[in-house]
């Protein structure tokens, strides 16, 4: 193995390893609520406070993995273009970006997020001290605003819109009820309304 093939298949390596991690942290960050991130003891869950900090700007958490993401396929893909044209010609290359494409899908996409999804809690306390230091790089979190802005004016959408899940929703009536800040019967009939949605009928 020539070391041209040698560094280039490291390189191609490590590219995958990162669209990996940024598809299991997106996926983790997408669906943990910040209602479970606030029950996590610091002490017992190491990366809890830092959780809690990057979920409370979630969606300027979102476009540093995405961004990063996004860069470690095309460096993927192109790495394994530049190293097959030396070798096989045009034909090469079509079977090379098939291949890759599909290679990036499996191993890059798929099996990451369904890991996520299956170790919800872990992921994201694994990822969340990461985000927080990609959130502090000036230049990182510059550029991101930027092409947020970018798509902002693409496609606009309500100004300062918020989201509030479910699971959340329901852990505030706990803490409220907990707190007499409400009664327990209008506790349950929050919770019954939360209920009668899932309901199929």
């Amino acid at each position: 193995m020539s070391t041209g093939l040698l560094i280039g298949s490291i390189v191609g390596a490590v590219f995958v390893v990162i669209a990996a991690a940024s598809a299991a942290a997106e996926t983790a960050m997408t669906r943990i609520s910040r209602a479970r991130a606030n029950g996590f003891d610091p002490e017992a869950h190491p990366g809890a406070a830092a959780l809690v900090e990057v979920l409370g700007e979630r969606e300027t958490t979102l476009a540093p993995l995405l961004l990063s993401r996004v860069a470690a396929h095309v460096g993927a893909i192109t790495i394994v273009v530049t190293l097959v044209a030396d070798r096989r010609g045009t034909g090469g290359i079509v079977i090379a970006a098939v291949c890759s494409a599909a290679a990036l899908y499996i191993f890059a996409e798929a099996i990451p997020r369904i890991w996520a999804l299956q170790h919800i809690d872990r992921a994201a306390l694994r990822s969340a001290r990461i985000l927080r230091a990609l959130l502090r790089i000036a230049p990182l979190r510059a550029l991101t605003r930027l092409l947020t802005a970018i798509g902002n004016v693409i496609l606009p959408g309500p100004a300062g819109a918020s989201v509030v899940s479910e699971d959340e929703l329901l852990a505030m009536t706990e803490a409220a009820a907990a707190g007499a800040g409400i009664e327990e019967g209008e506790k349950e009939l929050i919770t019954s309304v939360f209920a009668l949605g899932d309901t199929i009928v």
